[in-house]
């Protein structure tokens, strides 16, 4: 036990690093702390919260939260006014829960600060207040990270908030093996939104802006490749695998979704990246592109678009216009059978056979196997059956309808 801190008001300000170090439990209330370099620094296994009051550095970093520590911030500013990084979240068990409050990054100095960063086993979960970073909102470390084993496995949650970067993504995920989530909140990057270099991203719901002014993509082996996308995926040196699942939320950028190789890295590596789009809402502004993607590989079955895009929808799905003139991906939907009275209907050629029945949109890719079950029935029931198109109309992943004739046969 290292002692406890309670903070209702007043000032604590110390010239140099380390104003309240390592005690095992704190909780503030009011009141400032006002440092250097580790402002609020919490030992491991030690537990913090943040009710109000403020917390400010001139140097790098605010506050600190090491091995097994725990920082909840329910109220209150947290500040660093050079351009290093106002939380670092870093060891085993590590973690920084934001329900409320403000997070002030917004130091522009070189590279810019940045808001919170999520280093090893750590976890970071914002559920409310504003993050307003120069850099990133929140970042994930890759260094290092030669293989899934080095514990670069930092989670990122973002479930509500308002998280903002002037010149970066609001989300930077190098991490080998680590997990982002998004459920909610407002994220809004002066490059990308969330950009994914190595781990797992899912987002079910949030508003996620990147740049509208332009879409490009460069090396970097260390920082952002990506401007103009909500997200982009664009593998690291590290060549680690990357998943990307998106099932809601609202996604607005020059190119809302990016899958790029800025690295340059070979099929092999680019092979381990899995993405899939099935819902969410799309919007693009530049170029007619809401998709931009390396592989060219089908990975949407669902979501609206402003665009057009066709080539990256999966097999058994279709793009449907619907009356605002977007585009909703959806599964392709057979119509219920309808009866053709007979030969004689407009579209219907006439054959000498009666007509049976119609199989409405029909894919013209199972005919061949349709025929056969029909010449199956003919000799099972006595019957000659014969299988015609039938206002022949290209549907979606090729589809059309068919009619089924038949008569009896002769003796």
């Amino acid at each position: 036990d290292f002692g406890k801190l309670t903070l209702q008001s007043g000032t604590i300000d110390c010239a140099g690093a380390y104003c309240v170090y390592n005690l095992s439990e704190s909780e503030i209330n009011g009141g400032k702390i006002i440092g250097n370099d580790f402002s609020f620094y919490l030992g491991k296994n030690s537990r913090a919260v943040m009710n109000n009051g403020e917390i400010i550095s001139s140097g790098d970093p605010t506050v600190r939260v090491s091995t097994g520590a725990t920082f909840t911030m329910n109220d209150g500013l947290i500040q660093i006014g050079n351009n290093g990084v106002a939380i670092i979240v870093a060891g085993a068990g590590s973690s920084f829960t934001m329900n409320d409050g403000k997070i002030d990054a917004s130091n522009s100095d070189g590279f810019g600060a940045t808001g919170v960063a999520g280093f090893l086993d750590s976890e970071v979960v914002i559920n409310g207040g504003v993050i307003d970073a120069h850099s990133y909102a929140i970042c994930g470390n890759g260094s290092g990270a030669e293989s899934q084993s080095d514990g670069r496995n930092a989670k990122i949650t973002v479930n509500g908030g308002e998280l903002s970067s002037v010149a970066a993504a609001v989300i930077y995920a190098p991490q080998v093996n680590g997990v982002t989530t998004i459920t909610g909140g407002m994220l809004t990057g002066g490059m990308s939104a969330v950009e994914m270099r190595a781990g797992k991203l899912v987002v079910s719901g949030g508003t996620l802006i990147g740049n509208k002014n332009r879409y490009d993509v460069i090396k970097n082996d260390s920082g952002n490749t990506t401007t103009g996308a909500a997200i982009a995926v664009a593998q690291h040196n590290t060549k680690q695998p990357i998943e990307v699942i998106v099932t809601g939320g609202t996604f607005d950028a020059y190119t809302p979704f990016s899958h790029a190789n800025p690295q340059g890295n070979p099929p092999e590596d680019l092979a381990k990246i899995g993405l899939n789009i099935s819902g969410g809402e799309f919007f693009g502004v530049g170029d007619g592109a809401t998709i931009a993607n390396v592989a060219d590989t089908p990975f949407i079955s669902g979501g609206i678009y402003n665009f057009a895009v066709t080539d990256y929808v999966l097999d058994g799905y279709e793009e449907v216009t619907l009356s605002d003139g977007r585009i909703e991906v959806r599964a392709i939907q057979d119509d219920e059978p309808v009866v053709v009275p007979d030969t004689n209907e407009p579209g219907v050629p006439d054959t000498g056979f009666d007509t049976k029945n119609v199989i409405a949109n029909a894919r013209r890719t199972n005919l061949r196997i349709l025929s056969v079950i029909v010449g199956v029935i003919s000799v099972a029931f006595g019957v000659i059956l014969k299988v015609v198109y039938h206002n022949i109309e290209k549907r979606g992943k090729g589809k059309a309808n068919v009619v089924i004739f038949w008569k009896e046969k002769q003796a």
